[in-house]
């Protein structure tokens, strides 16, 4: 109960939607975007070009064929670069938290927390 309650205190006490740790991958993803070259196929559909290997990221339906995206939630290397390429730098900023999941935003860890667990009594 204790670890619960103090989870819920940190949470409210976040000032963006997006907690820290997921802002940590997003930043560690955009820069390892920079070395991709990227070919726009149309309608939010990429194919990104790495060193050894070659992608595709469809911003419309939240996939990339790395398959990191998907699970994680978070947007991997090669969807960072698609997401900078179809929005302008200064708007990635603002529109990335529409490209995370919503389970991995404050909104949703607050509702996770925001019920209260009760003791159960031991009897003996």
């Amino acid at each position: 109960m204790r670890r619960f309650q103090e989870r819920k205190e940190q949470c409210s006490r976040w000032k963006i939607e997006i907690p820290q740790s997921v802002s940590y991958k997003v930043l560690k993803a955009s820069t390892e975007s920079r070395i991709l070259r990227i070919i726009n196929v149309g309608n939010g559909e990429y194919e990104l070009l790495g060193k050894t290997m070659t992608y595709v990221a469809k911003l419309g339906i939240f996939t990339c064929d790395c398959g990191v995206w998907p699970i994680s939630g978070v947007p991997c290397s090669y969807a960072m670069a698609s997401i900078s390429h179809f929005s302008s730098m200064v708007a990635v900023r603002d529109k990335i938290g529409d490209y995370i999941h919503p389970s991995l935003t404050r909104t949703s860890f607050l509702n996770t927390y925001n019920n209260m667990i009760h003791h159960i009594i031991d009897q003996f």
